[in-house]
């Protein structure tokens, strides 16, 4: 009897530490509860223990889900890194891709708030928002997770997955009503069916979809190792001291400046005959500058066309065969083929002189190249350049005659 309960001993005693080093982040680190005939998360105050795999809680994520046209999966990536992050805060990105037919593909993104990692006495070695490990949920089958006497509502629908954290402040009514409407929104009927998870087996899920993360895609919620200089560097005395140092060095330099000029104005008061060739230049100069301010207020606003062709030219250049070229209201929209699309976008997002570039229509594979329609606007610092070019045209032309 004592050699068989050895190996279940150790089976116990692994699994009590494989989940003392799993925590789940609410307002504080909680512990996964090691009793043996429960697995529900429970409160245990702040843990000290070092934590491999943190569970965030739905109220400090922002959840995203959007669909892509694109085929190549590494060209999603791609545009994955170079389009902006849109959340109401910030913090760190995960991206779940997601394989809709051959064409496009699914993206669930989860921002996790800055304040969840900086607040961590141990930077964990993933961070996993507690909606990923429902993964798969059945479509139109809603959710609803029980953890610190609160629920979480989560739907899958054919436009990917929808959450939310139903409030336990509120009244019954309103709290009926929140999930009818959230149900609606979600593309189930309003009066659907909810399946309803015990703490235990909200705890079960969170460990099997950890399992199943660990095991397909354990790279998706790693966090990347820390930079050596983060929040702990003292930023905020590094700041002031430089504004201090430029300040002093703005003051030396315009007493400098004014020096120089008051005694530059007495030579020229004591040598007026030698400096009269100068000050008629200098009459002259400031002519001439009246007359290009008035060539730059006739030139203010106008887009200089030219640079477009200059734009599209350098796309020629780098194998890119141009099909047409349209503009409307300040938007120029490029329909072509090239070997990869992403890499017109990329070559775009690169060119100083165009911004708010995208794709227009969805990228279509054509044998060995792709078919794309991308759109951008000139920059304002562009046009300004090109007004340039025209002034100093008219400014030679001037000087000629």
């Amino acid at each position: 009897m004592k050699e068989s309960a050895r190996p279940s001993q150790l089976i116990f005693k692994l699994r009590n530490f494989a989940l003392s080093k799993v925590g789940f982040w609410s307002d504080k680190v909680y512990d996964i509860s090691s009793a043996p005939s429960r697995y529900g998360v429970v409160l245990k105050g702040n843990s000290n223990s070092r934590k491999w795999i943190v569970i965030v809680s739905r109220e400090h994520y922002h959840e995203s889900v959007t669909d892509y046209p694109i085929a190549d999966a590494r060209d999603l990536r791609s545009v994955l890194r170079l389009e902006p992050r849109l959340s109401p805060y910030r913090g760190h990105r995960f991206n779940q891709i997601e394989r809709l037919s051959t064409e496009s593909h699914r993206v669930t993104s989860w921002i996790v708030k800055e304040s969840v990692i900086s607040s961590l006495k141990v930077r964990p070695l993933w961070l996993i928002p507690e909606t990923a490990c429902l993964y798969p949920l059945s479509e139109n089958c809603p959710l609803s997770l029980s953890r610190h006497g609160e629920s979480v509502l989560a739907v899958s629908s054919k436009n990917g997955l929808k959450s939310g954290l139903e409030s336990s402040n509120i009244a019954r009514g309103a709290a009926e009503r929140w999930r009818s409407r959230f149900l609606a929104e979600s593309g189930c009927a309003g009066d659907a069916s909810v399946e309803q998870l015990t703490e235990e087996q909200t705890g079960w899920r969170y460990l099997t979809g950890i399992w199943r993360i660990l095991v397909n895609s354990p790279l998706t919620f790693k966090l990347p190792i820390e930079r050596p200089f983060g929040d702990n560097y003292p930023w905020a005395k590094l700041a002031s001291t430089s504004l201090a140092v430029g300040f002093v060095y703005i003051l030396l330099t315009s007493i400098y400046l004014v020096g120089a000029s008051a005694w530059v104005d007495y030579r020229l008061g004591v040598e007026s005959d030698s400096s009269q060739v100068a000050l008629s230049e200098l009459r002259q100069g400031d002519g001439l500058q009246k007359r290009l301010d008035e060539i730059t207020e006739l030139f203010h606003g106008i887009s200089p066309s030219w640079i477009i062709w200059d734009v599209v030219l350098d796309l020629v250049k780098v194998g890119v065969k141009v099909n047409r070229v349209d503009g409307a209201s300040g938007e120029i929209t490029i329909y072509g083929t090239a070997a990869k699309a992403t890499e017109v976008l990329r070559f775009l997002n690169e060119d100083s002189r165009v911004e708010s570039v995208e794709f227009k229509v969805p990228v279509r594979q054509l044998q060995d190249r792709q078919q794309f329609g991308v759109s951008f606007e000139l920059s304002p610092l562009t046009s300004y350049e090109g007004q340039g070019q025209v002034q100093q045209r008219v400014s030679t032309r001037d000087s000629d005659e």
